[in-house]
Parts: C-alpha cells; sequence; structure tokens
C-alpha cells in the first residue's frame, strides 16, 4: 500500500502499509480507507519497552538510562517521519534490550 508520496517528510511506511503524521501529531494508517490510529499502538509499545528496560536484570543502571534514552529517539524520530532514523536508532540499542518482547513488538513496527 503506497500513497506514492511515502519519501516525504510526514510520511514512512512499514510492513503494513504507508502511514502519515496528521497536523495534530497524530500518525494514522493510509490506503483503503483505513484510519486506524495505529500511533496509539506505537506509543504503548514505546512505553512497555520502556517499563521493561527499568526492571530488567543483568542491564547495569548506565545502560538502562542509555537504552531509555535511544527509545525516546526512535519514538521522537517515528514522530518525525524519519522511519530509516528509527530503524538505525534501534539497531543502537543494546543485544539484551533488543531481546525483550516490547523491543520484538517495536522491530515489527518499524518494519525490522
Amino acid at each position: 500500500m503506497t500513497n506514492g508520496s511515502n519519501n516525504m517528510v510526514g510520511n514512512f511506511s512499514n510492513n503494513s502499509g504507508v502511514f502519515n503524521q496528521g497536523a495534530d501529531s497524530e500518525i494514522v494508517q493510509g490506503g483503503k480507507g483505513n484510519t486506524t490510529n495505529e500511533y496509539a499502538d506505537f506509543e504503548k509499545i514505546v512505553a512497555e519497552l520502556i517499563e521493561e528496560i527499568r526492571a530488567s536484570k543483568g542491564v547495569s543502571p548506565e545502560d538502562k538510562e542509555d537504552a531509555i534514552n535511544d527509545t525516546i529517539n526512535i519514538e521522537k524520530a517515528v514522530k518525525e517521519g524519519k522511519l530509516d532514523r528509527a530503524k538505525k536508532l534501534f539497531t543502537v540499542l543494546s543485544n539484551t534490550v533488543r531481546t525483550l518482547g516490547s523491543a520484538a513488538s517495536l522491530a515489527a513496527y518499524l518494519g525490522i
């Protein structure tokens, strides 16, 4: 599913289709009349990942802080419609963090 402008700022795509960032900063899935607010799911995934990072054992406090900051930067990139940057930032997360359940959900959302 594309809308012909998926390379423009404010528009991005993943395996689920093209998403458009509206004036109110909500990101909604485009194509075939679908107006599901996918961004609400994304925010939930980010919040869950941050909580999992905070609760994870075997990760130093410094690494937890770095992972939380990286996750927040991923969220900002998605909000800005910079999916490639979000994917790149995801790869910065430590292997321990990337194995958390919410990290797998985030990767799927980003189309990684």
